[in-house]
């Protein structure tokens, strides 16, 4: 029994169990991501806000970026996949971008919520930022892609949820102008994650020249490497 205590405060604390903690998160974390993505576009139909349905729809997207960031530990296949992380942030921030862009020029989405429908949505983001900023805390080492993709995926998640917890907000006091007021905002924290996105392509580039992590040694099983 003091072994197996001992094991697992191993693999909750030690610094060599980082990336397998990162990677545990994150595959649970995806489903979480897929959970709240139809539980928003659900909020956002019965709320008649394609504002909602836009933020489940990011979620999706975060959520498929979530499953290709942990398909492999093999550093030839974390490049490619690290590469394909930054483009689907890439593109999911731009369409949530256009999205955005319309609400700040228009002001023609619906954002007066009943509090039922604003507390729903200040549920679901509180839970993405405290997981998000979790996942930062767990994947705050730099020398490993894995590592590295699940840092930048929680980063972009945090930012558009604060984008929904302001709509919400707004919402509930039934703020004027409370789209264009929140259109802005997610133009700039999506502008913000499309950036994140196209750095990680040209991080990708780079790393096919000058590989940021290293090989395993031999000899030595990763989970005993320091």
């Amino acid at each position: 029994m003091k072994n197996r205590l001992t094991v697992l405060m191993n693999y909750a604390f030690h610094e060599q169990y980082m990336t397998d903690r990162a990677v545990t998160f994150a595959k649970v974390s995806m489903l979480v991501n897929a959970a709240v993505a139809f539980g928003k576009i659900g909020l956002g139909i019965y709320s008649l806000s394609p504002f909602i349905c836009v933020n489940g729809l990011y979620n999706i997207g975060i959520a498929a970026a979530k499953k290709t960031a942990v398909k492999s530990h093999h550093q030839q296949d974390q490049r490619g996949h690290y590469q394909w992380v930054g483009i689907i942030i890439l593109a999911a921030s731009i369409v949530y971008m256009i999205c955005c862009a319309n609400m700040a020029v228009r002001g023609n989405t619906n954002m007066a919520y009943d509090t039922v429908t604003g507390i729903a949505i200040a549920t679901f983001t509180f839970t993405e930022v405290g997981g998000a900023v979790y996942g930062l805390i767990a994947a705050r080492k730099k020398n490993d892609l894995t590592l590295a993709a699940a840092k930048r995926i929680n980063l972009v998640t945090a930012l558009i949820s604060l984008v929904l917890t302001q709509s919400a907000l707004l919402g509930m006091g039934h703020t004027a102008n409370a789209a264009r007021y929140c259109g802005w905002t997610g133009l700039i924290f999506g502008g913000v994650s499309a950036a994140v996105g196209l750095l990680m392509l040209v991080e990708a580039r780079r790393i096919k020249i000058r590989p940021l992590i290293s090989e395993p040694d031999a000899g030595h099983p990763p989970l005993l490497r320091r």
